[in-house]
């Protein structure tokens, strides 16, 4: 047997191996004896005097020993497995360990997602100052409306071209309100691929 094979206790269809459990159970049949005789002492022990306490104190000294036995030998037993593990997790890391690089970089910040988080954040410096740049022209046709409708009132004290000029601070407010709104629903649209959105990640 193989150190592959020994980390699949069950083996393929066909094989002619007992289960790992029976093989291991048979192996250690003579421990096994050894350990029932030893807790059925520990059940038949009674202290009545020095002599009894002297003898469960062996008795404790001698399970204490079984154990490390055991404890050894389970170690030894499975070490073959641990070792098989190891190779296993080297075969696949010497696959993965470059897309995972490839993806994220050796630091996790860089490859192919710092790529897309640079892109990510030239499109939402682009997007802010496009805000910004209607933000500004909404303040101003703010002013020119404000303006506008000054003009307006002071028209309609003078008695004479009020409703132009209200019509034309109407106009000025509505472009005002227009940009507001198209200053609300700037933003860049997230990328998609035929797998679903790619999340990049994001630094504060």
């Amino acid at each position: 047997m193989n150190d592959v094979a020994l980390i699949e206790p069950r083996a393929g269809i066909g094989h002619n191996m007992p289960p790992l459990a029976d093989v291991v159970a048979e192996e250690i049949a003579a421990e096994r004896r050894r350990a029932d005789e030893l807790v059925q002492a520990a059940a038949d022990s009674r202290i009545e005097n020095d002599d009894d306490a002297g003898k469960v104190a062996t008795l404790i000294r001698m399970m204490r020993d079984h154990e490390k036995a055991l404890d050894r030998a389970r170690e030894e037993r499975k070490r073959p497995f641990l070792e098989s593990g190891r190779i296993v997790d080297a075969v696949f890391g010497a696959v993965l360990r470059p897309l995972v690089v490839a993806r994220g970089g050796a630091d996790g910040r860089g490859g192919l997602g710092g790529m897309l988080t640079a892109w990510e954040r030239k499109r939402e410096d682009e997007t802010r100052r496009e805000r910004e740049r209607i933000e500004a022209e909404r303040r101003a046709k703010e002013a020119e409306a404000e303006r506008a409708r000054q003009e307006a009132e002071a028209a309609r004290r003078a008695g004479a071209g009020a409703v132009a000029a209200e019509l034309a601070a109407l106009r000025k407010q509505e472009e005002a309100d227009r940009l507001a709104r198209q200053a609300e629903i700037v933003r860049p649209e997230p990328i998609r691929t035929p797998l679903g959105n790619v999340a990049t990640r994001r630094e504060i």
